[in-house]
């Protein structure tokens, strides 16, 4: 009987530290990482960031390098943001207003917004949005999908 406990301990071990490892593994802070599920064919590349600091503001992420981009994701972490719009600037200095005008809580993401045309180089993005009730000072972070 001794035999078999100790057979079965060492199974029953390598079970809980696989476990254990699939845990850790999962365990993120909430709000960071790239947006919520898959890219229709692409991958999520992180542009930048911004805080919002008072009541309403207006900040601007500007996108490094000359990438190409055909959608782009905001990423709201800490506390609820109320957007009111949003301009991309692209590489050649056209730009496209979009009027979001909704409430993205802490940990939540706008809709993927599709960008124009064929890939398209973003040089920076305009924010305009305002703090909802919120006990964490909030940030927005920008994806774009290559």
């Amino acid at each position: 009987m001794k035999n078999l406990s100790r057979a079965l301990r060492v199974p029953f071990m390598i079970a809980v530290a696989v476990l254990m490892s699939f845990s850790v593994s999962s365990a993120q802070a909430p709000g960071y990482g790239p947006p919520p599920g898959p890219g229709p064919g692409g991958r999520w590349v992180f542009l930048g960031s911004a805080h919002v600091d008072g009541a309403a503001d207006h900040d601007k992420i500007r996108c490094p390098g000359r990438s190409r981009y055909r959608a782009i994701q905001l990423h709201v972490v800490g506390g609820g943001i109320r957007f009111d719009h949003v301009v991309i600037v692209y590489g050649n200095h056209q730009s496209q207003p979009l009027y979001i005008r909704n409430f993205i809580r802490g940990g939540g993401t706008t809709r993927v917004i599709d960008l124009p045309g064929a890939w398209r180089d973003i040089e920076y993005v305009e924010l305009w949005y305002e703090k909802a009730h919120w006990q964490q000072r909030p940030e927005v972070q920008l994806y774009g999908m290559q």
